[in-house]
């Protein structure tokens, strides 16, 4: 982990870790934890950001309301004028939906791939995301939910304090309490509350929780790798020069394991077809272990867990 000298804002989700100064440039850090400026913003950002599918969603505190920046033209625009009502995180993505805060404190989503705003039956004053799962804050009340199978995780009397206007790797400090909670497994931790200072995550961006950050990980790539998949500006990057190790490791592996699932279906198709029947799985079994065993090298090459 690598110390940062000033508080900056994190874009979650962006495969690779794109931060905020408070100045507006938005920049990251190469392999030699130099900073590269992508552009400056002309509008104040103080809570944590999201990336989608070459988009940034950003609050604008100048305006109150929720921007998008297109991640290759730089341009901003209001987001279906979406306003926010907080400096705290009142937005988070989860896979296509973008969830926001209504003024009444209703959670509602806007599905990014047809632009319709849906109503969920929470109520919540802040929220923040890791992986799939969700975690709202309303009343002194934390609920974690599981976005993608719709269940939840854990519900609790406490509150959100501390440096809860960034997302910090999903690791949320207690309110009044020497404890911390995961976002992406819902397990509270006994923590002693020192005054902290952001460290920078290869994978992820910056946090105030570093000694928490190898147990997020593995939730964490698998969800970026299935975004990966139909990111066309994600996968643009490939054709640059000036892409940190770690983001394109992690661009590649995805690409390689997306490959050998479409080979398995393949393979399926080709020995159900031109062998017996009685024999199909057995054949189908021995192809797929030796395909395996050949991924499996390749991708070794590609070890994103340092």
């Amino acid at each position: 982990n690598h110390k940062l000298e000033n508080e900056v804002i994190t874009i979650a989700n962006s495969v690779v870790p794109i931060m905020i100064k408070k100045t507006g440039e938005v920049f990251y850090l190469n392999d030699q934890f130099l900073e590269q400026i992508l552009f400056t913003l002309d509008f104040d950002v103080i809570t944590d950001a999201q990336y989608h599918k070459g988009k940034f969603y950003i609050h604008n505190f100048s305006e109150w309301k929720i921007f998008v920046v297109d991640a290759v033209t730089q341009q901003a625009n209001c987001f279906n004028n979406i306003e926010v009502f907080n400096i705290y995180s009142q937005s988070a993505i989860v896979n296509n939906a973008l969830f926001f805060i209504s003024e009444e404190n209703k959670l509602k989503y806007v599905d990014l791939a047809t632009n319709y705003i849906h109503e969920k039956s929470y109520n919540c004053n802040f929220i923040w995301s890791f992986g799939n799962q969700l975690l709202l804050e309303s009343n002194d009340d934390i609920t974690i939910i599981d976005v993608k199978n719709e269940i939840e995780v854990i519900k609790v009397n406490l509150s959100i304090d501390g440096y809860n206007n960034f997302n910090n790797f999903g690791i949320q400090q207690i309110f009044n309490e020497e404890q911390v909670i995961n976002i992406g497994t819902g397990k509270i931790f006994q923590l002693e509350m020192i005054e902290r200072q952001q460290y920078y995550n290869k994978l992820f961006g910056a946090t105030f929780y570093p000694e928490f950050a190898d147990q997020q990980v593995s939730v964490y790539l698998q969800y970026l790798k299935q975004q990966i998949i139909n990111d066309q500006y994600i996968q643009s990057l490939l054709q640059t020069n000036q892409l940190p190790s770690t983001s394109r490791k992690i661009i590649l592996e995805a690409n390689f394991e997306k490959l050998q699932n479409i080979i398995k279906i393949n393979v399926f198709k080709f020995t159900k077809k031109y062998f017996r029947l009685k024999n199909s799985r057995q054949h189908t079994k021995h192809i797929l272990q030796g395909l395996n065993k050949t991924v499996k090298q390749i991708t070794q090459q590609f070890d994103t867990s340092e």
